[in-house]
C-alpha cells in the first residue's frame, strides 16, 4: 500500500513554540477499522453426545468504522490465550451458528474490520466466550447380594456435570 504524505504546521499563540514537518501515512485516512468488535455471549455448558451448542449471540454490535462496511470473522481456540487461533470458515456474521458438534472445551471470539482493509491485522477483537464440554458420567449399581425385594442397591456416579436422575421401579413407580 503506498503512503499518503501530509504536511503539518503548528504555532502556539501564547508560547514560543512553532514547527512544521511532513507525516507519511501507510494507510488512507478514509479506511479505519472499528474501535471495538462489540460484545458476544453467553458462555455455555455442553454435554458430550448432546445437541449442537447454542448460537453465540451478538450482545452489542461492533462500533462504526470509516470507509467501508463492517465485516466479521470468528475464531476458536483450545485455550483462552488465543496463541494460535483457528479461523472459522464462512463466518462473516454478527452471530456464530454451529453446524457441527464440538469435541473439547473451546473458546470463541469475533473480529471486526471494514472491508476496505486488505487483512485482519488491525481488526477489533471482542470478548471471549467459553463453551465447556462435559464428559458423560459413569454410573455403577452395586449391592452385596442378589437384587431382591427390600435389598439395598447403591449407585455410584463420577463425572456428573451432565446428570439428570430418573428412578424406574417394577410396577412403573418413579
Amino acid at each position: 500500500m503506498s503512503g499518503q504524505i501530509y504536511n503539518w504546521r503548528i504555532r502556539a499563540e501564547k508560547a514560543s513554540v512553532s514547527g512544521e514537518g511532513t507525516y507519511v501515512s501507510t494507510q488512507a485516512i478514509g479506511c479505519l477499522n472499528p474501535q471495538d468488535s462489540g460484545q458476544i455471549g453467553p458462555n455455555q455448558d455442553y454435554c458430550e453426545g448432546g445437541a449442537l451448542p447454542q448460537t453465540i449471540g451478538s450482545i452489542a454490535p461492533a462500533s462504526m468504522g470509516i470507509g467501508g462496511d463492517i465485516e466479521y470473522k470468528w475464531q476458536s481456540s483450545p485455550d483462552s490465550t488465543f496463541a494460535s487461533p483457528t479461523d472459522i470458515a464462512n463466518s462473516d456474521s454478527t452471530v456464530l451458528i454451529f453446524t457441527d458438534s464440538i469435541f473439547a472445551t473451546t473458546w470463541y471470539r469475533r473480529l471486526a474490520r471494514v472491508d476496505c482493509k486488505e487483512n485482519w491485522e488491525d481488526a477489533a477483537i471482542s470478548n471471549v466466550v467459553k463453551i465447556t464440554l462435559h464428559a458423560l458420567p459413569s454410573v455403577n449399581a452395586i449391592n452385596n447380594g442378589p437384587h431382591c425385594d427390600g435389598s439395598i442397591v447403591r449407585l455410584f456416579e463420577t463425572g456428573g456435570d451432565c446428570v439428570a436422575w430418573e428412578w424406574y421401579l417394577p410396577g412403573g413407580f418413579v
